[in-house]
């Protein structure tokens, strides 16, 4: 079946869905009794990811590889290309692991694996239908703490389908706010940090290369339409971006010995666009960057300094406490809207940036993160040193723990300590 007459299956089959909720909410009933009936294997994990094998999904996948029991587990992959999420598993590891399968989601036998796994670990969406039973964990890694309206607050129907998944959050402030943007509650929400934040720290022969002895900022704009079927973003048709004036830019920062990478969401249109060549500033596209063996989280382990938009990298950036310049001239036509509190927070901790002189003033000499310490333990706590670590115990995978020796510096933080500093979060709030 070509990709096209999958996509048309798919639009026919979820068109009435869309339109009759109670035709949802049927099919998630017929699921939810087929999975309470099928028992799960104790050492069965299924991940998801999107793009496939990629972000929080696969550091996690990573961390569970590095353990000495980790062939004692059999690992799933639920992917929308079974070959090229076998060409970015070996481009990552040199193979695919022996204790691994990569399944289609598109199949019967994806939805056969999803009932059969025991821990669900995912960025996105298994199958919309999916809920968890007392005999599985899903734990939804998500892509990242929203600071554009999403979720429940985004829904466009009056029908919210309330979710027992797990979801994780970078301090407990944040607790809340996530378990209402999800649908969830508080209880279900563990304070750990993303896994893909451990890549930071992480060094990088091929980033070491590519930047020299100059200095590195990373510039990840938030993109403004889609190149995908699905969704567009939200600024208004002939706005201007922040994208338009690059040659200006350029040329302001000659002789400054610094670097600016820019790299797109998977989703921008400007993936596909031709860019000339600078002399300081080098654009990668989605795919380029990936054929690169480059790995964004280890790239922004290496900056000085960060410019984004309206992206939530912002907030793991701040994990390393480095300066973060927002900069967004289109912002007054931007439509979608931000999430509650946290993007006061985020301006509170981001220097504004309005103008290419500005611009080019903080990607030269990037100024002292100087924030509230009030606005960044709300976004992203001191000591999530070890999020895979503090996943992995929370739900009883403490045989894929590493020896003692190798964690002794690491903080991990229970899941019950976790529920509790929520709970009290959801208090304050």
């Amino acid at each position: 079946m070509s990709r096209a007459s999958r996509l048309s299956l798919k639009q026919w089959i979820k068109r009435p869905l869309d339109q009759w909720p109670l035709l949802q909410g049927c099919v998630r009933c017929l699921y939810a009794l087929i999975r309470f009936l099928v028992p799960t294997h104790s050492r069965r994990i299924l991940f998801e990811s999107s793009p496939d094998c990629a972000d929080n999904s696969l550091a996690l996948y990573e961390a569970i590889q590095r353990s000495p029991r980790a062939s004692e587990y059999q690992l799933v992959w639920l992917v929308k290309n079974v070959d090229g999420a076998a060409q970015e598993l070996k481009r990552e590891f040199g193979t695919v692991a022996p204790n691994t399968r990569i399944v289609w989601k598109g199949s019967i036998g994806g939805v056969i694996e999803l009932l059969r796994s025991r821990y669900v670990f995912y960025t996105h969406s298994c199958y919309w239908f999916a809920r968890s039973c007392f005999h599985q964990k899903m734990v939804y890694l998500g892509h990242g703490i929203p600071i554009k309206t999403m979720g429940a607050l985004l829904a466009k129907s009056g029908v919210v389908f309330r979710s027992r998944q797990y979801s994780l959050a970078t301090s407990p402030a944040l607790a809340p706010i996530i378990a209402s943007t999800f649908g969830t509650v508080p209880e279900l929400i563990l304070v750990s940090g993303f896994p893909r934040n451990e890549w930071m720290t992480c060094p990088d022969e091929a980033i070491t290369r590519l930047k020299g002895d100059r200095n590195l900022v990373v510039w990840l704009p938030t993109f403004r339409s889609s190149g995908t079927d699905g969704v567009a973003d939200d600024t208004l048709p002939g706005a201007p971006g922040p994208l338009d004036d690059l040659a200006s830019l350029d040329q302001r920062l000659r002789g400054k010995n610094v670097l600016v990478v820019i790299k797109f969401h998977p989703l921008d249109t400007n993936n596909a666009r031709q860019w000339p060549a600078f002399e300081n500033i080098k654009i990668y596209s989605d795919r380029a960057f990936r054929d690169s063996r480059l790995n964004l989280y280890k790239l922004l382990g290496h900056a000085s300094a960060l410019v984004t938009d309206y992206s939530s990298v912002a907030i793991d950036f701040l994990s390393l406490r480095r300066p973060i310049g927002i900069f967004a001239p289109d912002q007054s036509s931007y439509i979608r809207g931000f999430m509650p509190q946290v993007i006061d927070h985020v301006s509170a901790v981001c220097r504004r940036l309005n103008t290419i002189e500005e611009l080019a003033n903080f990607i030269s000499a990037p100024p002292p993160l100087d924030a509230p310490a009030e606005s960044l333990e709300f976004l992203h706590s001191k000591g999530l040193n070890a999020p895979s670590q503090t996943i992995l115990a929370a739900f009883g995978l403490d045989d894929l723990l590493l020896p003692a020796s190798e964690t002794a510096s690491l903080h991990v933080v229970p899941l019950g300590e976790a529920r509790e500093a929520s709970l009290a979060a959801r208090g304050r709030a």
